[in-house]
């Protein structure tokens, strides 16, 4: 049998080094499952569709976009714990200015270099901890 990769490219914020401890605990208390990793944690910001291997010409064009973008630091508190019947996630506990006029610099390179964002897909700011069994 053949198994094929499929390549999921996507913009994302990962924590700072010194918020992990207190994410990881949190994780403990609140997601008995399947934890996610402490270094794949993130906040996605934008997504593409799967690819069957790897397409160099998107990855090349996604970090041009990225490249391009020039944001000043911003401070993003994560202090709601939410959780579904599938997932166990934190999320905003406002709105974050800085975080929608990322998202929305993304959103307007990725437009202007004539690329699309994954059917479907919306912002929607969380970081997922852990999967339910």
């Amino acid at each position: 049998m053949l198994v094929q990769t499929l390549h999921r490219l996507f913009f994302a914020i990962k924590p700072a080094m010194h918020a992990i401890p207190a994410i990881e605990a949190t994780r403990r208390l609140y997601c008995p499952g399947r934890p996610v990793r402490s270094e794949h944690l993130h906040v996605t910001m934008e997504i593409f569709n799967d690819h069957i291997g790897l397409p160099e010409m998107l990855v090349d064009r996604l970090i041009a976009v990225g490249n391009d973008i020039d944001m000043p630091g911003f401070l993003l508190s994560m202090g709601r714990v939410v959780g579904t019947t599938r997932s166990v996630a934190l999320r905003p506990n406002g709105r974050s200015t800085g975080l929608a006029l990322l998202q929305r610099a993304i959103r307007e390179r990725v437009t202007d270099a004539g690329l699309e964002p994954r059917d479907g897909w919306t912002f929607n700011p969380h970081m997922t901890l852990g999967y339910r069994d």
